[in-house]
């Protein structure tokens, strides 16, 4: 299933719509899936804008760390 969303919300309320079936019946191993790849790009963009340096650079770990609980956070609210 092809998972997308076109109107401004955070990962956690459009994580929570898939969970109340507002798209539809979307499985719980979908849900993970799309959290995971949705985490993977976000890691990768902290990557991208730590190596164009400033201020994006000096605080990369932090955010990539809190991002890190962010995505652990929502895992662990699906995984059963």
């Amino acid at each position: 299933m092809e998972l997308s969303w076109t109107e401004p919300c955070t990962v956690e309320e459009f994580v929570e719509r898939l969970a109340g079936g507002v798209y539809g019946q979307v499985s719980r191993e979908e849900i993970l899936a799309f959290i995971d790849r949705i985490a993977a790009i976000t890691m990768g963009n902290i990557e991208v804008k730590a190596a164009e340096g400033g201020p994006w650079a000096e605080r990369a770990e932090e955010v990539a760390e809190e991002q890190r609980e962010r995505f652990a956070r929502l895992r662990a609210r699906f995984r059963g």
